[in-house]
């Protein structure tokens, strides 16, 4: 994949706004849904932004979506802290996503039960048993800390190889 650089924040966000719904558009016309991984933190909150308004609200058919989250902090959705609390305030509240298909890790409840929830939600996405999930578009970012994914540097869970979500700790992570 090519790497593509712009001249100032909004312009990335824009091209990756663009990027997103060009993405959408074409996996629900090849099989009529687009699986969307976002990323959490703070930030792609402004491209979620960006597609909560015209013309990207109306550039794709938002009831197609299925989003899922590739990374979260085990706190309740409403918490200052919860990636789904940021991304319902700049993306979801403001789009015609069905709930059912608004897929989470359920961090209100206890973190290992909430963790195999969610594997068993991206379990179903495989296209065959023992396969990754099938997701059309994974937009992931990097802490400062360098993790990616809630997978942080000298994590034991960076040799995990059959689990699809876990409950991870680390203190004073951003």
């Amino acid at each position: 994949m090519p790497v593509h650089r712009y001249p100032t924040a909004g312009e990335t966000y824009d091209a990756l706004a663009t990027h997103i719904v060009a993405a959408g558009r074409s996996a629900i016309a090849a099989r009529g849904a687009f699986h969307f991984a976002l990323a959490g933190g703070a930030t792609p909150k402004p491209a979620y932004e960006l597609l909560a308004t015209a013309p990207y609200t109306s550039q794709l058919d938002w009831r197609a979506v299925h989003v899922y989250f590739g990374d979260e902090r085990c706190v309740p959705p409403t918490h200052m802290a919860s990636n789904y609390r940021m991304v319902q305030t700049a993306l979801l509240a403001h789009v015609p996503i069905p709930n059912l298909q608004i897929h989470r890790m359920q961090c209100e409840h206890e973190p290992q039960t909430a963790a195999q929830h969610y594997h068993r939600i991206l379990q179903a996405l495989a296209p065959r048993p023992g396969q990754p999930p099938a997701l059309d578009f994974v937009l992931l970012g990097m802490g400062a800390d360098g993790h990616i994914a809630s997978l942080f540097p000298g994590s034991t869970l960076l040799a995990e190889r059959t689990q699809l979500a876990a409950a991870t700790y680390a203190e004073g992570t951003q």
